[in-house]
């Protein structure tokens, strides 16, 4: 029974860790989408401007009004902080919304499908996907935390047909030179990869 609790205290521990590394990854993705993108930054923009607009009427958001000085300035603290941790949220919020692929939850559950995942059952998670100007060719970034690149290579077919690519330049590690490990980039473009467009025999003979 205590095994069993400490399986279970360590996958916990594991989700948390991942979590949490995943929520930072995502958060630098979205700040590199605002910086690559200007036009993505007016949500940050107007969220700054709200906060200041309240942070600058904050004496008449106090709820309640007190005679006694010490009461007043307690909840003239409290609806600073209150203002404060509202903007801090909503901008770690509206980061991981910028920095979260579109397909990342479905690209999660069909690496499910094919068996790619850790043994505590975790897919590899995409954190950011970036498409080359001019060219059907996108470089995705996976966190991939207990899929090492062998499985990577060894399922190399079945992800390309799960997620519907074909691969344009070989599995390679990410981070900073190449040499994180937990994670994974793929360069591809879309569909089955083809050699000819002309036609190869006709039905009819």
């Amino acid at each position: 029974m205590d095994s069993i609790n400490i399986l279970h205290q360590e996958k916990v521990l594991a989700q948390r860790r991942r979590n949490r590394i995943i929520l930072w990854l995502r958060l630098c993705s979205g700040i590199k989408e605002i910086i690559e993108k200007p036009w993505k930054g007016i949500s940050i923009l107007l969220l700054c401007a709200g906060f200041v607009f309240l942070w600058n009427i904050r004496d008449t958001l106090i709820p309640f009004h007190s005679n006694i000085p010490l009461l007043s300035t307690i909840w003239g603290y409290l609806t600073a902080v209150f203002i404060l941790l509202l903007f801090l949220m909503l901008l770690v919020g509206l980061l991981f919304l910028l920095g979260t692929p579109s397909k990342a939850k479905e690209f999660k559950g069909k690496l499910m499908e094919i068996g790619l995942y850790s043994r505590y059952g975790h897919a590899p998670s995409l954190i950011s996907c970036k498409r080359i100007k001019e060219t059907d060719v996108s470089v995705m970034s996976f966190y991939s935390l207990g899929v090492g690149m062998e499985r990577w290579k060894n399922q190399r077919i079945e992800i390309q047909d799960v997620l519907d690519i074909h691969f344009v330049e070989p599995i390679k590690y990410g981070g900073r030179n190449g040499r994180n490990r937990n994670i994974i980039v793929i360069t591809s473009s879309p569909g089955a990869e083809t050699h000819r467009e002309d036609v190869l025999y006709d039905d009819e003979i």
